[in-house]
């Protein structure tokens, strides 16, 4: 006889899922029962690792979507459901600083691509994924933060993971009364050596 694992017959998604930070809730969920799906843009990068956590026995899956853009979070769990049947967790993870300099040496196209890359995707998937945990009437969603969002030459990227925080606080907030089984965390994540 086998012991039930805390994630058994559940479907997660985690974006950004293959290295990192991402990487370790996909491997814990999957360890611990989940059929997980690692979600990103990065193709060759997402199936490695998929590749090894399969080797190690884990339910893993790779999905590849843009979710800087509304329609890629969008695809994503329309197919996620269409292929598990229900999204039981959702991890967001995308983001990252992508230039370190001081604010005023940054063009508008770096400080766009910095805001996209790290507010856009859990923006779009919060909006795409919650849909389905009301239908449910359960599930649970983490956001990753940060609390290097007081860095030195970090001025888009702090704006972006502090809209993510206060997103996740009112959410938690707008749907608590909507569904009772529905959790919302913001998961602020410190790297080592940053400055708070």
């Amino acid at each position: 006889m086998t012991s039930a694992k805390p994630f058994d017959n559940q479907i997660a998604v985690v974006t950004a899922g293959a290295q990192g930070i991402g990487l370790a809730p996909a491997r814990r969920m999957a360890e611990e029962g989940a059929i997980v799906i690692i979600a990103d843009r990065a193709a060759d990068a997402t199936q490695a690792t998929v590749d090894r956590l399969r080797d190690n026995g884990c339910d893993v899956h790779a999905a590849i979507f843009d979710l800087e853009k509304c329609e890629g979070a969008t695809e994503l769990y329309r197919t996620v459901a269409d292929q598990f049947g229900q999204i039981d967790v959702a991890v967001h993870n995308v983001c990252g600083t992508i230039w370190a300099k001081p604010y005023w040496d940054s063009t508008p196209d770096e400080i766009c691509a910095e805001i996209n890359r790290s507010v856009w995707p859990t923006l779009w998937c919060r909006h795409a994924v919650l849909p389905y945990m009301l239908a449910a009437g359960r599930g649970s969603v983490v956001n990753i933060g940060s609390v290097a969002t007081r860095g030195v030459n970090k001025t888009p990227y702090p704006a972006a993971k502090d809209g993510v925080a206060a997103l996740t606080a009112a959410l938690s907030l707008n749907w608590k009364p909507a569904v009772s089984e529905l959790a919302v965390c913001d998961l602020t994540v410190a790297y080592p050596g940053c400055r708070k």
